[in-house]
């Protein structure tokens, strides 16, 4: 039996619902984070591994800085879309690239000296590191069982053959789900 994508336990609306970024995964907490962002002077790199949590954590940033009244300017880099960073004219907006690995040098030399700057990369370097994100079998053991509880889930089997890449072992489980599959046995 074919699973509709809306009853699917790993559609993207619920794991955007129920995996909202928590400071406390990484032994943090929002207020530590926003004092540590505000010390650097709104120049920072959240480094981490692919699917390891970089994009959820400015999901759940960017509507906090919004409240304390900062402007920000997002961008969001990936394979699909090519769009060109521009720094912002006002010096106080926050401009943030997610994906930054795949800016060219031109684009970098243009924003590099925007004082507010804010960038995801898979490795440190450009921007001192606000956050390293990280991600275990144990997590994805927790999220999957938040998506479909009762679900016995060989966890460390998947994020190993994801290479710990949270987002590619949740797709697995949509993908098996929706063809009737228990993501319980990943197949290769």
């Amino acid at each position: 039996m074919i699973l509709k994508a809306r009853d699917n336990p790993f559609a993207t609306h619920r794991v955007e619902a129920l995996l909202a970024f928590a400071p406390a995964w990484l032994g943090t907490s929002w207020e530590k984070l926003l004092a540590d962002l505000e010390a650097h002077r709104y120049r920072a790199a959240i480094v981490g591994p692919h699917g390891s949590g970089k994009t959820t954590f400015l999901d759940a940033l960017v509507p906090r800085l919004r409240r304390r009244g900062l402007a920000v300017q997002h961008y969001f880099l990936n394979d699909r879309i090519t769009a060109r960073p521009e720094p912002a004219d006002d010096p106080e907006t926050l401009v943030i690239v997610d994906g930054a690995e795949r800016l060219g040098f031109r684009a970098w030399r243009r924003l590099r000296a925007h004082p507010r700057l804010l960038l995801t990369q898979h490795r440190a370097g450009r921007l001192p590191t606000l956050l390293r994100t990280s991600a275990t079998p144990a997590m994805l053991e927790v999220f999957a069982s938040r998506l479909d509880p009762g679900l016995a889930l060989d966890a460390p089997a998947l994020f190993r053959k994801h290479r710990g890449n949270l987002r590619e072992a949740l797709l697995e489980c949509y993908d098996l789900a929706s063809r009737g599959r228990s993501p319980a046995t990943p197949h290769t």
